[in-house]
């Protein structure tokens, strides 16, 4: 029987499917020799969200490998998140945290995210990039923390 965590797909209707996809390229990633290391960084600056509430404008994840002299960067913006993902509304910073390590993760180690999950942060989101911009609506701009 095949593990769970690698037959998920992204688009499942299951609540629990995008933390075992984490759960997965986190396991992953320590598994491998070259892994060093990961670094979370949030921007300084919120914006409003629709439904009320401030998240961060950006969350950065930094992978260093043992192999490199420089970590591999990943930022995604919320106004560029998937808003359709499970979670997404409830806690968009979580969901906008894993689409910046799975990112990391792919640039880093790409045989480690397999192509189900190539879609928390690819051609869904460019493509919807400006009607999600008008859903995370800046009001009265970024505002600092």
């Amino acid at each position: 029987m095949a593990d769970q965590h690698e037959t998920t797909s992204l688009d499942s209707p299951e609540p629990t499917a995008q933390p075992r996809q984490i759960d997965m390229i986190l396991q992953k990633l320590n598994e491998q020799d070259a892994f060093c290391g990961m670094n979370i960084r949030y921007s300084k600056t919120r914006i409003a969200i629709l439904g009320g509430g401030l998240v961060h404008e950006w969350i950065e994840c930094s992978i260093h490998c043992k192999d490199r002299t420089h970590p591999f960067v990943a930022r995604e913006y919320m106004q560029e998140a998937l808003w359709q993902e499970e979670g997404g509304h409830t806690h968009p910073n979580r969901i906008l945290r894993w689409a910046a390590i799975t990112q990391a993760a792919r640039m880093a180690f790409n045989d480690i995210v397999p192509p189900p999950l190539h879609r928390i942060d690819q051609a869904d989101s460019i493509e919807n990039s400006a009607a999600n911009a008008a859903k995370a609506a800046i009001l009265g701009g970024p505002q600092s923390i």
